[in-house]
């Protein structure tokens, strides 16, 4: 192989290892969580939609389902109340890069991952 494409090849290895250096995940503190999801909807685009209205209220689309509930932001975690007696308000981490999201929760190593986005209109 000749000097310049083994230079060449090597160049664009080191160029797309910073690139994806570069798109880490950041973990957004109270005031930007509130600032980032007031209004939107997180979804995976293809089984669940999660829409996070500015006064606190949330509606959930899942493989056919609305469920209503509550959000809030606290200690740096975005919670939901999904107003359900069987359910417990559940918080978790966000992460984010661009307009992907990644909720996390500790000790959890299984998250959900989806894109940030105006609110789609949906019917069920």
């Amino acid at each position: 192989m000749p000097k310049s494409v083994a230079l060449s090849l090597i160049l664009s290895l080191l160029l797309s290892h910073n690139s994806v250096a570069s798109e880490a995940f950041k973990r957004l503190k109270t005031a930007e969580i509130t600032k980032k999801f007031g209004g939107m909807e997180l979804t995976d685009e293809i089984h669940w939609a999660k829409q996070f209205a500015k006064d606190g209220t949330y509606v959930s689309f899942s493989m056919g389902v609305k469920r209503n509930g509550k959000w809030r932001v606290e200690k740096d975690e975005l919670c939901v109340d999904r107003s359900r007696p069987t359910d417990e308000d559940r918080c978790f981490q966000v992460w984010l890069n661009g307009n992907r999201v990644q909720l996390r929760q500790e000790a959890i190593e299984v998250f959900d991952e989806g894109i940030l986005q105006k609110p789609v209109p949906r019917k069920l």
